[in-house]
């Protein structure tokens, strides 16, 4: 959970795929995933943020609109009327 709130602060993301974490982060469009385990993987996730800095803004920009979007009060709230009407 804790790539939601560091996605909203506008931190450029690196996560693992693993429970719902897919859910929250688009591999190069809202943050990087790697696979869990893959210390290398890791690695060169890490090196690539820092090596490109103006695309990391871009994505962690990007992932603050995706997060915002997705999980916003209001989206959940309509979800669960959603859900509670069907």
């Amino acid at each position: 959970m804790f790539q939601i709130e560091a996605q909203y602060l506008g931190v450029p993301t690196i996560a693992s795929r693993v429970g719902g974490i897919p859910e929250t982060i688009l591999h190069e469009e809202t943050g990087l995933m790697v696979e869990p385990g893959k210390v290398r993987a890791w690695a060169d996730a890490i090196c690539w943020v820092l090596q490109h800095p103006t695309e990391a803004k871009q994505m962690a920009e990007s992932g603050k609109a995706f997060v915002t979007a997705k999980f916003s009060m209001e989206r959940n709230t309509a979800d669960l009327i959603k859900l509670i009407q069907a």
